[in-house]
């Protein structure tokens, strides 16, 4: 499965991170999310269980397609 990866974490992508695990296509080990905000990467790894960094180079790098 490819990687995709959400630069910046906010409603946005948050709306199509959960209509994507809605409907199977991917799961939580292939996405990923950057945002500064910490309250916004907890929310990604505790709720929706998505790698969530700091910085958008790590959440970037290697992956299939950047959002």
């Amino acid at each position: 499965m490819p990687t995709l990866s959400f630069i910046g974490s906010g409603n946005m992508a948050e709306a199509i991170a959960r209509g994507v695990l809605r409907s199977a296509l991917y799961a939580p080990r292939d996405l990923r999310a950057c945002d500064p905000n910490l309250y916004r990467r907890r929310l990604f790894e505790e709720e929706l269980r998505i790698a969530a960094f700091g910085d958008c180079g790590s959440a970037a790098e290697d992956a299939d397609i950047v959002v």
